[in-house]
């Protein structure tokens, strides 16, 4: 930690979050003007002093990092708008990935989530290599379990309208680029072939569990209890029940309490921290235990920014502890903010990463200070 109490990656992190607004507002051209501005930067360091110090190298980095974030950004954007152009109004061949499936009561009985392997044009022979998400809104239910492998043929992917919403938050494009969403299909009956099934596939099994538990609890619980539980516990917010709570909560101003944070996960870590107390056990195994706990916690729910947020601290943190390695909260929010820009800078401009990290880094720079005290 610096002097003024602010973590070593606290600078770079908002270089490269200005690097990413930057980029967003003016689209420029980043590699003329990074190779320009780095060796400006490194010929005034030469210059006023002979060797280059640890200061001198942090400097360094500030434009690094800078232009890293303009420059994923970039590549994030263009590849979607890439691939969102040449998909229009054509038909096309695709061999995809189930990657996630919900089964609904309503009119859509089925929705697919794809991951789309290859892909093959009207006019081509063969099957190019490709990486992205189509979403398949059926009116009937299909035989595909995750992993499968399925082959479609001539079909018609509608591309959505990004448009800015009433409210003028980030444009629906965005969050389709965040997601890496690229299309959606709707249709009655899907129509394709199974080319390969995972006879052992742990992701199949850790997704039946995950849905066989969510209908248990559907059939012991009242419609409104399941509501509460899933939301708030699990972190599922796609039951039919949970768009009226939503109503009822808004008017009173509370429907942040329906959403998960982080601080469930640490109320489930306190409290089986306090059950392995009573136990004679090694501290060691005991910190192994509550993070293979946690892990199932994440594996069996549905994820949120703010949960996996506070997930990977608190894993640091355990990982750091169990080598005997020093740990402070903010160098860790820190290491988990930069990962998460770095594979997905978009998601510097919505409302549920902002609030986690930038509410959390005050907390904890506040806590830090009150107690250095």
């Amino acid at each position: 930690m610096s002097k003024n109490n602010l973590p070593l990656l606290f600078f770079p992190i908002i270089s490269l979050i200005l690097g990413i607004n930057w980029q967003k507002l003016y689209c420029c051209n980043i590699y003329l003007i990074f190779l320009t501005i780095l060796t400006i930067l490194f010929t005034i360091l030469i210059s006023n002093q002979k060797t280059i110090n640890l200061r001198s190298l942090q400097i360094l980095t500030l434009p690094i990092f800078f232009f890293s974030g303009a420059f994923l950004f970039q590549c994030q954007k263009n590849k979607h708008q890439f691939l969102s152009e040449k998909l229009k109004k054509i038909k096309i061949d695709i061999i995809a990935k189930v990657k996630d499936k919900q089964e609904t009561d309503e009119k859509i009985k089925e929705i697919l989530k794809i991951k789309v392997k290859q892909i093959k044009y009207n006019k081509q022979q063969i099957y190019q290599k490709t990486n992205f998400d189509i979403i398949c809104y059926i009116k009937t239910s299909t035989n595909t379990n995750i992993g499968d492998t399925i082959e479609l043929k001539n079909i018609s992917p509608t591309i959505p309208i990004t448009k800015l919403n009433i409210s003028g938050n980030p444009m629906f494009k965005d969050y389709l680029t965040k997601e890496n969403i690229i299309a959606s299909i709707f249709t009655k009956k899907l129509i394709y072939k199974k080319i390969y099934s995972e006879k052992y596939s742990l992701k199949k099994w850790l997704w039946n569990k995950k849905n066989t538990l969510f209908k248990n609890l559907k059939t012991k619980l009242l419609p409104i209890s399941t509501s509460y539980f899933c939301s708030i516990f699990l972190g599922n917010k796609k039951e039919k029940s949970f768009s009226d709570l939503k109503t009822m909560f808004s008017h009173w101003g509370i429907c942040h309490y329906l959403a998960r944070s982080g601080l469930h996960i640490i109320l489930f870590i306190l409290i089986w921290k306090f059950l392995l107390s009573l136990l004679p056990l090694h501290i060691y195994l005991k910190k192994i235990i509550v993070i293979i706990l946690c892990l199932f916690f994440l594996i069996f729910s549905w994820t949120s920014i703010s949960f996996l947020r506070a997930f990977y601290i608190f894993l640091l943190y355990e990982i750091g502890k169990i080598f005997n390695q020093q740990t402070t909260f903010l160098h860790l929010l820190s290491i988990v903010c930069l990962t998460i820009l770095l594979l997905n800078p978009i998601q510097i401009f919505f409302l549920d990463f902002q609030l986690s990290f930038v509410l959390t880094f005050c907390l904890g720079w506040l806590a830090q200070i009150s107690n250095s005290k």
